[in-house]
């Protein structure tokens, strides 16, 4: 028998449940290590270097004080099954200042004759989690490096934290990158304590939910075996939306001789959000006052003064992330952004409700919102993991107008396309409304292009001009962006290749870069060496220069979702010149696509020596699901069908 089975880890928390101190401990679990060898592991798990044995976080909540008091304690467990594990000599794990840690502890057991070696890990340091995205933030990691790793040898370690806000509690996520044979998670509330969860993404029913009655306290117990490793795959929209995981919360507890309420109900939630902005700009500030009044003074209308405003922020408040405790939730003054002239989202939203208010613009309010890769919903789970981000919404009579100032290249009332179809919660200060973000229709997010091809000595030249629209507009102006500044031709070279690998931007223009009411454009000339194919008595050239959604056939074997982040519509007119040393041979059949997921339709035709091809694409769904997989691929088959069609051009 495995001798670890009788080593037992102890750590002490000064805490009691019901008068009892409580002691954390945890056994080396008895997990399929001291059953299976090191070869039938080995069999079993064929292209793993190193599998989960256990994973185990255990989460106690009491009453002491009339406050809830809440501590956790996380045991890991791995085994290395080939000499490409030992290179793994590390393991890291997330904390935070509203989350600290503490009693941490690690160690190695390397395998022996009749006894096992225990070598603790001396090497734990603590160090910043680097999110270039976040200027400021309390996350930190802890580090552990193992030593005297070997084929057989385990890694272990555990640690226990302390959450300071019962309103934010963790998720629990089953799985991990590695298969993982034993996992669970528990809770052990004092009796009284009333919780609440909701278990995601579990549709085979392979998590076991067990509730345990003891004397003081209720058990609530997760558990699962023999879990498959989950791999990365592209484009997936956000790991909860496919992770087993579960959210659990507590909906009251004891205090005195009532019962008060916690989470449940989103008045729950909104009571709790509304603390964060009760006092928030209360007091006027006379510079930002007089600024507002300036920068509206001429504007008739409020739909006029609110896009001012949306557009000076927008323009001139530079995005920079703060999450360091409960700044990852409370919005600045507006006066202290309008100075800095630096903020998030939460005080985007300060400033815009506050300017509004100071140009007298009725019906602008704050509003927090989860973004496209959280799956939740209020009515489901009214709690703070429902939301990661915060923007203001403008009313006016039925229609909303979304203003989220972290997206630079939207246009005033547009929705940022990260929170497409997702509930907004409204603060009408002792009320509030739930509100969801529509979906932006193709026919708003458009690409439109016109081109004008011919061929001289086996090179296709073309001339064209492209135009974006709606969301369209944003991806398109936030991928150049996003590439070298100081080579803005690459950055639109890389926008508009097509073809293959020897496409040449010879020269370009843009049009409305900086007009957020107007489409952004492109006029470029360009060439391509190696598209057309040549024989001894012809040529053959595809008109298809874009090939929209052809790389998004679905991999056999694929669990996530897949991501198509917008509605789109593509249309382009392509009009090629026939060379007057060739003779067409025929004009490629037209093609008609119609089915739930797309719309796509081609049509060539002559107009005197010239053949015109014109086609749009319309995708029908922003995510492709599972069961939708077979007849995204079918499509996307017959997509690939008309992008082969050609243009024989026989030589005179």
């Amino acid at each position: 028998m495995n001798s670890t089975l009788n080593m037992v880890n102890f750590q002490i928390i000064n805490s009691r449940i019901g008068g009892l101190l409580v002691v954390l401990c945890y056994l080396f679990p008895w997990s399929a290590s001291s059953q299976s060898s090191l070869q039938d592991l080995q069999d079993a798990y064929p292209g793993f270097s190193e599998v989960v044995l256990a994973k185990r976080q255990k989460r106690y909540i009491n009453v002491k004080n009339d406050q809830l008091e809440i501590m956790e304690n996380v045991y890991y467990e791995s085994q290395i099954l080939d000499d490409q594990g030992i290179q793994d000599n590390f393991e890291t794990f997330v904390y935070s200042g509203l989350v600290p840690v503490q009693n941490v502890l690690g160690w190695t057991v390397v395998p022996g004759e009749g006894r096992e070696k225990k070598i603790p890990v001396t090497n734990i340091v603590d160090l910043p989690v680097r999110d270039q995205a976040i200027f400021a933030d309390d996350l930190r990691k802890r580090k552990l490096t193992f030593t005297g790793l070997e084929v057989g040898a385990r890694k272990v370690f555990n640690y226990t934290v302390q959450f300071s806000d019962p309103y934010l509690l963790h998720r629990y996520v089953f799985g991990s990158h590695l298969p993982t044979m034993s996992e669970s998670f528990e809770v052990v509330a004092e009796k009284g304590v009333e919780i609440g969860f909701q278990v995601l993404n579990d549709q085979k029913r392979r998590i076991q939910y067990e509730r345990i009655e003891e004397r003081r306290t209720v058990r609530h117990i997760w558990s699962v075996r023999d879990l498959n490793a989950f791999m990365y795959e592209e484009e997936n929209p956000g790991y909860l939306h496919f992770m087993p995981h579960v959210v659990m919360f507590v909906r009251s507890y004891p205090k005195g001789s009532r019962s008060l309420p916690v989470l449940g109900s989103v008045g729950d939630l909104y009571r709790y959000y509304k603390n964060f902005i009760d006092h928030l700009n209360m007091q006027r500030d006379d510079d930002l006052f007089a600024f507002t009044r300036e920068l509206v003074r001429e504007l008739p209308t409020d739909h006029e003064k609110m896009k001012a405003i949306y557009y000076w922020v927008k323009s001139n408040i530079k995005y920079v992330a703060f999450e360091s405790g409960y700044e990852g939730f409370i919005p600045r003054e507006a006066s202290i952004v309008f100075r800095r002239r630096f903020g998030d989202c939460k005080d985007y939203a300060s400033l815009l409700t506050t300017m509004a208010s100071y140009a007298g613009i009725p019906d602008v309010h704050m509003c927090w919102i989860g973004t496209r890769e959280l799956p939740y919903s209020y009515k489901e789970l009214a709690t703070p993991s429902v939301d990661n981000h915060m923007i203001a919404v403008m009313k006016s009579g039925d229609q909303y107008f979304w203003l989220d100032g972290t997206d630079t290249h939207t246009g005033f009332g547009w929705p940022s396309g990260f929170i497409q179809g997702k509930e907004a919660l409204v603060s009408l200060g002792d009320t509030f409304e739930i509100v969801r973000v529509p979906v932006v229709p193709s026919i708003e997010n458009q690409q439109k292009e016109e081109m004008i091809l011919s061929l001289s000595g086996g090179v296709l030249e073309g001339t064209a001009h492209i135009q974006y629209s709606g969301l369209m507009r944003s991806e398109a102006l936030a991928q150049i962006i996003s590439g070298n500044p100081m080579d803005r031709r690459t950055s639109v070279k890389g926008l508009l290749t097509k073809g293959n690998d020897t496409f040449y931007l010879d020269d370009f223009s843009e049009e409305h870069a900086d007009d957020l009411d107007s489409d952004f454009s492109i006029n470029y000339a360009f060439h391509l060496d190696k598209h057309v194919v040549s024989t001894p008595k012809a040529e053959y050239v595809s008109l298809f220069l874009d090939q929209p959604f052809l790389l998004t056939r679905i991999a056999p074997g694929r669990y996530s979702p897949y991501d198509l982040r917008m509605l789109v519509k593509q249309t382009n007119t392509t009009r090629f010149r026939i060379p007057q040393t060739h003779k067409l041979e025929a004009l490629p059949a037209d093609f008609h696509l119609e089915n739930d997921l797309m719309s796509a339709h081609a049509h060539y035709s002559m107009n005197g020596s010239d053949v015109v091809l014109s086609w749009e694409i319309s995708n029908r769904c922003i995510q492709v699901d599972p069961g939708s997989f077979d007849l995204w691929n079918a499509t996307i088959d017959q997509l690939k069908i008309a992008y082969s069609e050609t243009l024989c051009l026989k030589k005179l």
